[in-house]
C-alpha cells in the first residue's frame, strides 16, 4: 500500500503503479478475517491455484536436486 502511494505521488512510471495495483489489488482479494476456519487442503488448492502450482513446482525442484547429487527421490 505504502509502494502504490508513493507511485500515485509521482515517485514512479505508470506501468510500475498498475502491476503494484494489480498485486495490491489481489491480495485484498485473498485477505480472509481468519484463514485458517474451514478453507484448507484442496479447496484452498482450487480458490488460489497459485499456491498449489508453487508447491508442485518446490516437490519437483526438489526431486531434480537430489537427483543431481546421486540420491532417488520418489516424490508422492
Amino acid at each position: 500500500m505504502v509502494e502504490v502511494a508513493k507511485l500515485e505521488g509521482g515517485w514512479g512510471g505508470q506501468k510500475e503503479l498498475a502491476v503494484k495495483r494489480a498485486l495490491l489489488a489481489r491480495v485484498e482479494q485473498l485477505h480472509e478475517f481468519n484463514p485458517m476456519l474451514g478453507h484448507r487442503g484442496v479447496r484452498l488448492g482450487i480458490t488460489v491455484p497459485e499456491i498449489t502450482e508453487m508447491q508442485a513446482r518446490a516437490i519437483f525442484e526438489a526431486a531434480c536436486q537430489l537427483a543431481k547429487e546421486g540420491i532417488k527421490a520418489t516424490p508422492r
